[in-house]
């Protein structure tokens, strides 16, 4: 079986987004929080979510539903 490699980047976006679709945004942000580690990503994905227009978060949603 082959398996596809993908960036860094990339899966971090799909990770958080699965859990934050999986558990809501609250539930997610305390979920990565129990993982530990260097920095803070709950504060980094809240900058992230914070710093999106209204059409940016409709577009990101709108091309995950195929609409």
């Amino acid at each position: 079986m082959k398996v596809k490699t993908i960036t860094k980047e990339r899966i971090l976006l799909e990770g958080t987004s699965a859990l934050i679709k999986r558990l809501g945004y609250a539930n997610a942000a305390r979920f990565i929080s129990l993982l530990g580690g260097k920095g803070d990503m709950v504060v980094e994905i809240r900058k992230k979510r914070e710093s999106e227009s209204i059409g940016e978060v409709v577009k990101r949603i709108r091309s995950k539903s195929g609409s």
